[in-house]
């Protein structure tokens, strides 16, 4: 999965774990924690599921009694990850289909250029009339 920082996307995407982040207790919800960014970061350097996890255990997170894990964190980060996207992609495509459908609207108002002449030009069928 691709994910691109500094894009509005990677923003949302970022303040979305950071919410997670908290309601896992692995942060105060008041605070922003930089660890959202951190693993968003690692996603668009190309880190999987698993070396995410992994760092996530290197100290990075204190474990909560009955909380996530950080291999269950990654999990849901990598899930989350790929239902936006495909909905982006999807809401872009509506949006393709929006413009190509205007675009056919604007077709039908072209001048009938009618038959080549001898020469081979075409001269609008409006003006032999």
């Amino acid at each position: 999965m691709k994910l691109v920082l500094n894009t509005p996307f990677s923003d949302a995407f970022t303040k979305h774990i950071q919410m997670q982040i908290a309601e896992v207790g692995w942060a105060n919800g008041d605070e922003k924690s930089p660890l959202g960014e951190y693993i968003c970061l690692m996603i668009a350097n190309g880190k999987d599921e698993e070396q995410i996890a992994a760092e996530l255990s290197t100290d990075l997170v204190s474990p909560v009694p009955g909380g996530a894990t950080p291999a269950s964190f990654a999990q849901w980060v990598f899930a989350e990850l790929e239902r936006l996207l495909k909905r982006e992609k999807e809401e872009g495509q509506g949006e393709k289909a929006d413009d190509n459908a205007n675009c056919g609207n604007e077709d039908a108002e072209m001048i009938d250029m009618g038959e080549p002449s001898e020469e081979g030009v075409y001269v609008p069928l409006a003006l032999l009339q």
